[in-house]
């Protein structure tokens, strides 16, 4: 007797069917991802499922699949890739009010002797940059197999979010 929805902004809610009462809500934290790498309305994804006895409420979410109790909302089973939750050694999150510092001349200089890419070699950069992503893994989607006992994931490495569709 109960629905559960992933929103955008990284939280869960499980309603109870029957009274439309919220029976849990949490939330993931934000993960350190460099917002470039990022289209306007892209989102990390996280996606949900019962265990076919209906005890088990799974979050997928990053390179992991939370097992959550749904009597007591106890995590009770984290299943990741092992190592797939760090950034690339090359990424370097943008923070959120970025701190300007003027350039030297010298930085000026090389910048200006910089070649300036053409069209097509811009894009394909572009798009270069978009397939590494950040060098997580991500789970895309899994399922229950008969009998709960066992789960399939899909994952995902690279540019691997999900998009909103706002209106």
């Amino acid at each position: 007797d109960l629905a559960a929805v992933a929103l955008s902004d990284l939280s869960v809610r499980v309603w109870r069917l029957g009274s439309g009462q919220v029976a849990h809500k949490f939330s993931f934290p934000e993960p350190e991802t460099d917002r470039r790498l990022l289209l306007d309305n892209d989102v990390e994804p996280i996606s949900l499922r019962f265990s076919p006895d209906g005890k088990t409420l799974a979050v997928g979410f990053l390179n992991a699949i939370h097992l959550f109790d749904v009597e007591t909302w106890q995590e009770t089973m984290t299943l990741a890739v092992v190592g797939e939750d760090k950034l690339r050694p090359d990424i370097k999150v943008t923070p959120p009010s970025p701190e300007l510092k003027q350039r030297t001349a010298e930085e000026a200089q090389a910048e200006k002797n910089k070649p300036v890419p053409n069209l097509n070699e811009a894009t394909k950069a572009e798009f270069e940059r978009m397939e590494r992503g950040d060098g997580r893994t991500r789970i895309l989607s899994f399922e229950f197999a008969r009998g709960g006992s066992t789960i399939l994931a899909s994952y995902c490495s690279g540019h691997c979010h999900a998009s909103t569709f706002l209106g």
